[in-house]
């Protein structure tokens, strides 16, 4: 704890080196939300200059988020042995060097191993960043609200990612432009290395790493013990639902939106990519939103538990909404409101609902409880197979969705409809088997502030 104590108090009672901490982890975390949506602005003009294979554009877009259940899996257990300074210094250099390859490549299955190796450095950033927010933030409430509010990042890297999709489109309304969109990600990865500088190892990762190899624990095994076990699927079932959604949604957004908002258009394929990303970026601010009210509601003591619930019973109504847009015969308008108009009314809530109400629940509290749920000796492990459990969601949601959606829209919003339903079940039924089968195993904090760190058994 030395290193820590040396320099003097700053801003709100922490140090320098925990703000800077901090401040990398919410930029490593922009990373993921800004590629997730560049490459969803990018693909359309991607797909035009390279003439993509039917067979291979469903892997591309799958690519990034199979790798990071590779990164998160892997890298989170290797944190675990090596420590956390050392895997995160590797995977943000690995990230800037698969970003200018990704930028120059040449044709489809270049760009399809760059971006599965993009996403083992993506999903790396998940437990390194969770376990060292958890291990050098203090140990209390504030430490909840600075993690979420750290993970909010996401949804600024998502926004900003549309804003310079946008900006670029404008600038240079070519096909090519898309290898200056993957080009844009090296600013915040240079930012974060230049943040990490002088940043020491955890001292709670190098105390807890002696004791768990003087007991010969071995984290990955941990996590299916049967002390573990409801733990490990709390932390990964309502993940890997959530996942299929949030990016299954997120990437065929801009074409939804096209499919029922911009319908009758008859701009140009460069027009019309710029019009469907404008229009989603402005439905991106409910992204936003819905992290300060998750930062709120955190900050005054909310379950997290039935954040995570409510998130997920918002997701079904606004699939269900969506839905109702996408079908060809609607409710008697008011006021002989005209179909296209009901539509585009239904299209705007459901997406500003949807948007709002993952980010409010269980985007930021599945990676919470990922870090909360687990010892210190085992977070890497836990925090990485649970968002590992995410990822490969997301692979089913990039995969499988665009392909329902081709035979019926209506129906593939349907089905995350259901998704969001399952993922509301299980979260009530796991956490309250937690409740009662590990209650004495959780730390006594005030009522209503949900699940927190276990306590760490191996001390």
């Amino acid at each position: 704890m030395g290193t820590l104590a040396a320099p003097a108090r700053t801003y709100k009672g922490l140090t320098s080196v925990q703000w800077r901490v901090w401040l990398s982890a919410a930029m490593s975390i922009f990373l993921d939300g800004y590629d997730l949506f560049i490459i969803a602005v990018a693909f359309p003009l991607i797909d035009r200059q390279m003439d993509i294979p039917s067979y291979l554009a469903g892997a591309i877009a799958a690519s990034v988020v199979a790798g990071a259940v590779v990164g998160a899996a892997a890298i989170g257990s290797l944190a675990d042995r090596f420590g956390r300074k050392m895997m995160f210094n590797y995977a943000m250099g690995a990230f800037i060097v698969i970003t200018i390859f990704t930028a120059i490549a040449w044709d489809p299955y270049s760009l399809l191993v760059g971006r599965f190796l993009m996403g083992i450095a993506i999903g790396a950033v998940y437990p390194l960043s969770a376990a060292t927010l958890t291990e050098f933030m203090p140990e209390s409430l504030k430490r909840r609200t600075l993690f979420v509010s750290a993970f909010s990042f996401q949804a600024l890297g998502i926004f900003i990612g549309a804003g310079i999709g946008v900006g670029i489109l404008l600038l240079d309304p070519h096909e090519s432009a898309w290898r200056f969109m993957l080009l844009s990600g090296l600013i915040p990865a240079i930012a974060v290395i230049l943040l990490r500088r002088g940043i020491p190892e955890t001292p709670e990762f190098l105390r807890s790493r002696e004791a768990a190899a003087a007991e010969r624990k071995t984290p990955f095994r941990q996590l299916f013990a049967p002390g573990t076990r409801i733990r490990t699927a709390l932390a990964s079932g309502p993940w890997f639902l959530m996942d299929i959604a949030l990016y299954g949604i997120g990437f065929v957004t801009p074409t939804i939106v096209g499919a029922l908002a911009l319908a009758n258009s008859d701009d140009d394929f460069i027009s019309k990519d710029i019009a469907q990303t404008e229009a989603t970026a402005l439905l991106d601010i409910f992204l936003v939103l819905g992290f300060a009210a998750a930062i709120i509601m955190v900050a005054r003591r909310v379950n997290t538990m039935r954040m995570q619930w409510m998130g997920f019973a918002g997701m079904a109504l606004a699939m269900l909404l969506l839905a109702f847009a996408a079908t060809e015969t609607g409710p008697p308008h008011p006021s002989g409101v005209d179909g296209d108009t009901w539509a585009l009314f239904l299209t705007i809530i459901g997406f500003a609902l949807f948007n709002f109400s993952v980010n409010a629940g269980p985007n930021p509290a599945t990676y919470l409880h990922g870090a909360e749920l687990f010892p210190s000796y085992m977070r890497g492990s836990g925090h990485g197979f649970a968002a590992a459990c995410g990822k490969l969601g997301a692979v089913i949601g990039l995969f499988v969705l665009p392909i329902i959606e081709g035979i019926s829209l209506s129906v593939m919003l349907l089905v995350v409809a259901a998704v969001s339903v399952a993922g509301m079940l299980m979260t009530g039924v796991l956490s309250r088997m937690l409740a009662l089968e590990s209650r004495p195993a959780i730390a006594e904090v005030p009522a209503g502030v949900g699940v927190v760190a276990v306590e760490e058994e191996s001390r």
